[in-house]
């Protein structure tokens, strides 16, 4: 399958919100979506099938200056183990570069080891912890790719 990768608005939301609250504990609200899309340093992007047919995932990261911060990636979980993560983090990356950024940062919890790793894997270390960032108390790594 091959995918595209397009800017969301205000009638994706109802898929984001479906793959936000099949991926995390502590959801979003729609109200975070929409202050996403009317944010302009915010790039709110979908995952979707070029042949057609939902979005798969999403990821948002905002450009501020030289710096990239990933705010949220998510892949629904019927399409999990197919690389689509990468393919997200792959765009956010090319959007980095494109625009001169110097690093790119992110909070991710330590338990969350799978994104971890992918991190890890492109080179992300961390560079700190953000105590009881997280509802349930759990810290925050913060984590940062530096060009």
């Amino acid at each position: 399958m091959t995918w595209l990768i397009e800017p969301a608005t205000e009638a994706d939301l109802e898929r984001i919100l479906e793959i936000e609250a099949h991926c995390f504990q502590d959801p979003w609200p729609r109200q975070a979506f929409e202050d996403e899309l009317a944010n302009d340093s915010a790039h709110l992007d979908l995952l979707l099938p070029r042949e057609g047919g939902k979005a798969a995932a999403f990821i948002d990261y905002w450009v501020i200056l030289d710096e990239v911060h990933l705010l949220n990636i998510a892949v629904h979980p019927d399409q999990r183990r197919q690389g689509l993560g990468r393919v997200l983090m792959d765009h956010m990356h090319a959007a980095a570069r494109a625009r001169g950024c110097a690093s790119i940062s992110l909070e991710v919890r330590p338990t969350n080891e799978p994104a971890v790793a992918l991190y890890r894997a492109y080179g992300y270390r961390e560079v700190g912890r953000r105590p009881d960032y997280y509802p349930d108390g759990e810290d925050a790594l913060i984590m940062l790719l530096a060009r």
